[in-house]
This record gives C-alpha cells, structure tokens and sequence, in this order.
C-alpha cells in the first residue's frame, strides 16, 4: 500500500511540474513588426536588399547571416516593406538598392559603395560604415522606421 501511495505522490508531482507554465509571463511570448519604409530609391531599378541583425556578428558580414533578409522589386522611388513576429531585442537594419541585380552592393576600388544604402536610424555616413551601435534600435513595440538610401 506505502508502495502505491509513493507512486501516485511521485505521479502527482511529476503532473504538477510539467502542468507549470516553463515562461514566466506573457512577455516572453511577445512578438513585434518593424514596418520599414526605404526612400531616395532610383525608380524602376533593380531591387531593395535589406537585412535585419539582431547582433554585431552579422553586421556588414560576408560569412555570418543576418537574423533576417528581404529582397523586393523597386517600382518607384519609395518602398514599403515589414518584419513581422520578432523577439523583443536590440536590432539593427541595412539597406541597399541592388541597381544591377546581381544580388551584391557593387563598390569602387576604394571600396565606396556605388549603389545607394542606408542603415536604421539614418546615421551620418564618414570615411567608414557606421557601428552597429550607431544604427541599432531597441524594439519593445511595434515600431515604424524611415531609412533614406544615400545617393
């Protein structure tokens, strides 16, 4: 009897355990959209490559993938576009218009892009690609973000 009545304390506990929510809270379960509008695009040329980091490691990388990409036909000389179901978190997005379509921002031999870019918070673009800091966003809401490409 002491036998049985152990397993169905063991039993018990074992339902009650795996019955308790593993997240604490809605939050977790949270998800957001960045609704991203691109402008200064060169109307019916190529297409818009963006790409959403969630890190620095992928950041203006050739070998680390970013979180998430997006590649869409331009038409005029805006485009809108969204990411949707995202985590809370520190991101960060680049952009460029693939003039020529072949997939890649076409540079000089100084390595000046020669296709127009743009990165989220629009930041003053020097000698050098700005800093992943320099252009991440905190996202804890659904959030609208303007990127003007350079010409």
């Amino acid at each position: 009897m002491k036998k049985i009545s152990r397993q169905i304390v063991y039993l018990t506990t074992a339902l009650l355990i795996l019955s308790v929510p593993w997240n604490k809270g809605a939050a977790q379960d949270e998800s957001f959209r960045i609704a991203v509008s691109v402008h200064n695009l060169v109307p019916k040329r190529g297409y818009v490559m963006a790409a959403l980091h969630n890190n620095g490691a992928s950041y203006l990388s050739r070998t680390v993938l970013p979180f998430r990409r997006i590649m869409l036909p331009v038409q005029g000389a805006s485009l809108d576009f969204r990411f949707e179901n995202l985590p809370r978190g520190q991101y960060s997005i680049t952009v460029y218009q693939d003039l020529n379509s072949n997939q890649q921002l076409d540079s000089n031999f100084l390595g000046m892009p020669r296709e127009p870019f743009g990165f989220s918070r629009n930041p003053v673009i020097g000698l050098g690609p700005p800093e992943f800091q320099e252009t991440a966003f905190k996202l804890n809401s659904d959030t609208r973000l303007k990127i003007k490409l350079s010409q």
